[in-house]
């Protein structure tokens, strides 16, 4: 059977290859120290749980844009939270997230402005649509976020008439987020240059700063995706959601018959059963917070541990990624033929059992000695009982034998092994 010539160079989704790589080893008995996949690793509110198991006899059809009153809540508490005149017209719940980027791919016209490093998939999926892309290598003095002055120069390298930017905020895979005056900034070379923007706020509700911003306050022509997956842990449940602005209905309409000539309707009884997510449940209301609290303590721990084995990264504010460099070994690991990013995390997965992913994966210089650790190797269910408890005096050290052992063990593990090199 032949394919399509165009999908020759496709290869496989990095993240859930390294995961599947890491069950594959742990099923083996091998030591595997899981860093590369961002799986969220707490469970699903119970209310959301009980809720589900409620509707499971829910059997029919929803309407192709979503359960109404699914809509209805999303649209309230996303326009609370950023500040924009949302109604249950303009949302729109697809099967995750991933799946409705790739629909605005394609119903948008213009190239793909893709600041890296860049989540794995924005690449691809713009490929798969024949979208040119246009790549921003930001840098570590930016903390690898876009300026305003990169914008308006990839604008000027390739003139088309329209574009399209993704921002990705908290980010994946550096966990920094843009401030309200980067956003503003931004805002003005998109109005001045016609960039439609794609706001991927997967993470946004784990924001560990309490004034989380959105670029859609500043600038109609975004829209903003999102989901369940990451603060609610609900991943394989498969629900997204993307809030179209009111001044780009006509754009609302096509994504609606893509929807209906692709994937139909998202599950009824996980729509049903999604409704609580965006309701003021003390429930809801205390996971996200102390999911917050763990993630930030973890990030913090593990980026301060970094340092002082001189890997350098951005300081976490938000989601569970950090960025990493090791350019600090880069002659002691020159001489043991390690190269790349690529070479450099193979060879930490088959020497001591740490996942990471490399840096070329998310479109940086295959050369350069990056890679992204997301730090969920612990026991979500178990971290949220002790965070209930636990002395709110332990050192950080303390405080992380007890939530998060494994990611201790694999700290001490990289420092050993850096320093046998």
């Amino acid at each position: 059977m032949k394919t399509h010539p165009y999908l020759a160079g496709l290869v496989h989704s990095a993240t859930l290859h390294i995961n599947e790589v890491s069950a594959k080893r742990f099923a083996s008995g091998q030591q595997v120290y899981r860093w590369g996949f961002g799986q969220s690793p707490f469970p699903v509110p119970q209310i959301m749980v009980e809720t589900l198991r409620e509707f499971a006899s829910e059997k029919s059809y929803l309407e192709v844009q979503g359960l109404r009153l699914l809509r209805e809540k999303i649209a309230a508490y996303s326009a609370a939270k950023i500040h924009c005149p949302y109604q249950a017209e303009n949302i729109l719940i697809g099967p995750g997230s991933k799946q409705l980027i790739f629909q605005l791919l394609l119903a948008i016209e213009g190239p793909l402005l893709l600041p890296t490093p860049s989540w794995v998939s924005y690449g691809p999926q713009a490929h798969l649509v024949h979208k040119p892309i246009i790549k921003i290598p930001t840098s570590a003095e930016h903390d690898y976020k876009v300026t305003p002055g990169q914008l308006v120069h990839a604008c000027n390298s390739q003139l088309f008439s329209q574009y399209i930017l993704i921002l990705n905020s908290p980010n994946n895979p550096v966990g920094n987020i843009y401030s309200a005056n980067e956003l503003q900034k931004l805002a003005k070379v998109a109005e001045v240059h016609n960039i439609i923007i794609i706001s991927d706020e997967i993470y946004g509700d784990l924001s560990f700063e309490e004034n989380y911003h959105s670029i859609a306050s500043f600038y109609d022509q975004t829209i903003v995706t999102s989901g369940i997956s990451k603060w609610a842990g609900a991943g394989g449940w498969r629900l997204g959601y993307c809030c179209l602005n009111p001044s780009i209905e006509s754009l609302t309409k096509i994504m609606n018959k893509i929807s209906s000539e692709t994937f139909t309707s998202v599950s009824a009884p996980v729509q049903f059963a999604a409704v609580p997510a965006f309701e003021k449940h003390d429930q809801i209301i205390s996971s996200k917070k102390q999911s917050i609290n763990i993630l930030h303590t973890i990030g913090n721990h593990i980026h301060k541990s970094l340092l002082d084995m001189h890997i350098k990264s951005p300081k976490p504010q938000g989601g569970f990624y950090l960025f990493i460099d090791f350019e600090y070994y880069r002659r002691i690991l020159f001489k043991q033929g390690i190269e790349t990013s690529k070479m450099l995390c193979a060879t930490l997965l088959e020497q001591t059992g740490i996942a990471l992913l490399p840096g070329s994966v998310f479109f940086r210089d295959p050369s350069e000695l990056t890679a992204r650790l997301a730090y969920v190797d612990f026991d979500g269910q178990q971290a949220l009982k002790l965070e209930r408890t636990i002395d709110k005096n332990l050192t950080s050290a303390e405080y992380m034998l007890s939530i998060a052992p494994k990611i201790v063990e694999g700290l001490e593990v990289l420092k050993t092994w850096l320093n046998n090199l």
